[in-house]
């Protein structure tokens, strides 16, 4: 995923991520550097990618009923 953003391949991303539905967590995947898919693309600046990431996340990773974690 993250070498599909730096390559800002759209099509090859949004063809992975409407393959994979809910079989990708897209906020668990983190890079070296702790940066998440969405956070990545959004570094890299390549908006169509971010907005396929962002739309991937709300629709299978988004669950409005998570409590945050307790210290």
């Amino acid at each position: 995923i993250f070498k599909l953003i730096t390559e800002n391949d759209y099509t090859k991303l949004e063809r992975l991520l409407d393959d994979a539905g809910s079989s990708i967590n897209i906020t668990a995947i983190v890079e070296s550097r702790d940066y998440t898919v969405l956070a990545y693309s959004a570094f890299k600046n390549h908006a169509n990618c971010f907005k396929k990431v962002a739309e991937h996340a709300f629709k299978y990773s988004y669950n409005p009923n998570r409590k945050p974690p307790k210290d």
